[in-house]
């Protein structure tokens, strides 16, 4: 039994993105496990069976109905024997580094091209190099899945290895699959977010733009660990304030912009979750928003006042994010660009989804971490909190010579968060600073 939805505006523009860029698995997100000890595959396989057929998102493909793109959910009784694949490794070294830069057959698996319409959105590749040695390569469309869910999935999946007999529950299609943001145009909280947006942005004086970089493939990913104490004064500072730690890490951020681009007046986008419920919380799926973020910078202001600016900004903006990027457009005449995800060239975002890490008994896990194949925005920040540690992470597009700004960038963003957060009574010139 299938079962059909509509798609929401982030996923018809990945979909777009898609049919307009041919280049393969432009939109895979790819994760990557290395397993030692003695790992059950036959009991893996179930727990992947299970976890698949518990969530909606996961049994997932694309389908035409009336000349409509829809979502496509199959039976949770479908089956999993194209979703779960081993290879056999034999010869392979054992797989023992933090990165896979250099596999050229795992990122083959993960940039492989999908067939929106025919194909599984979904699925597991266990390489196995000896009885103790494996690799799982988990391959997700981006148009079923975002950071979030990534801890949901690590969890269910350690929970159905772990516990074959327990019941994991499972999640209906009414339940899991994400509708559009902004249902009813007619009703009051649509209207006042379209006001709201029309006002933030009729003063803007930049431009909306979506530059197609010829260059985005293996872009470079450089990541930095906030230290302990750093991130302490972060949350002690953001109490003294009355913000969140996000707000101090943006006005550094937007500070930081400025300053590199020797402009006043910076604009980047900032994904929103549409996570609001208990039910969405627990799901997995695409429940984003990528919407601009405009501030206007002076140097000379104390980053104190500076934190209480960006705060303001920021109000609304959460507010009422969850009016469509489309409908955002056009309360101000504008158009999102037919191609790429949004238009901005760079965008920031604060990560701190569900971290579960994958346990599974009797094996050792370790996570890789493998590069995405390509980047829409020319430069994307994320900080992320998690349970073993905090970190930023630069994803940025090498330059025509091949030169490299991130770890500049990304060290310099550090220190000013520092010095910022030492001396948040000096003005930003001289805390925040490229």
């Amino acid at each position: 039994m299938l079962s059909c939805y509509p798609m929401t505006e982030d996923q018809l523009q990945i979909l777009l993105a898609c049919e307009l860029d041919p280049r393969p698995g432009l939109y895979n997100l790819g994760s990557v496990y290395r397993f030692h000890g003695a790992l059950d595959v036959d009991r893996l396989a179930r727990a992947v069976s299970t976890v698949w057929a518990k969530h909606p998102a996961l049994r997932t493909s694309l389908c035409d109905e009336h000349e409509d793109v829809l979502l496509r959910t199959m039976s949770p009784n479908a089956g999993t024997q194209s979703v779960f694949t081993v290879h056999e490794r034999p010869n392979q070294n054992p797989y023992d580094a933090h990165s896979l830069e250099d596999d050229e057959f795992v990122r083959t698996l993960i940039a492989k091209s999908v067939h929106l319409y025919a194909d599984r959105l979904f699925r597991i590749h266990l390489l196995t190099a000896s009885p103790s040695e494996h690799l799982m390569v988990s391959v997700i469309h981006h148009l079923v899945f975002d950071a979030w869910s990534g801890g949901i999935f690590r969890r269910d999946l350690s929970n159905a290895y772990n516990q074959p007999a327990c019941n994991v529950g499972q999640v209906t299609d009414e339940q899991e699959m994400p509708r559009h943001p902004a249902d009813g145009t007619g009703t009051t909280r649509y209207r006042e977010g379209s006001a709201y947006w029309g006002s933030y942005l009729a003063d803007s004086p930049i431009g909306f733009s979506m530059t197609c970089y010829s260059d985005r493939e293996r872009p470079e990913l450089v990541i930095r660990p906030i230290s302990s104490t750093l991130w302490r004064r972060v949350s002690e500072l953001a109490i003294q304030m009355r913000v969140t730690p996000f707000i101090i890490f943006l006005a550094v951020f937007t500070a930081l912009i400025s300053d590199g681009s020797g402009s006043e007046n910076v604009l980047f986008g900032v994904p929103i979750s549409r996570r609001r419920d208990k039910i969405s919380m627990e799901a997995i799926g695409l429940y984003i928003n990528t919407l601009p973020f405009w501030c206007t910078v002076d140097p000379a202001t104390p980053f104190a006042d500076f934190i209480h600016q960006v705060q303001s900004r920021a109000d609304g903006f959460y507010r009422h994010g969850d009016i469509p990027l489309s409908d955002v457009l056009k309360t101000i005449g504008r158009r999102r660009d037919r191609i790429g995800m949004a238009p901005y060239r760079i965008s920031f975002n604060f990560l701190q989804a569900p971290t579960n890490q994958l346990l599974l008994d009797g094996v050792e896990v370790t996570r890789l971490r493998v590069a995405p194949n390509v980047i829409d925005a020319q430069m994307s920040m994320t900080i992320e909190a998690g349970d073993s540690g905090h970190v930023v992470q630069l994803l940025h597009v090498l330059g025509p010579d091949g030169s490299s700004i991130g770890e500049k960038l990304t060290d310099s963003y550090i220190d000013s968060l520092t010095r910022a957060v030492s001396a948040p009574h000096l003005p930003l010139r001289q805390v925040v600073y490229s």
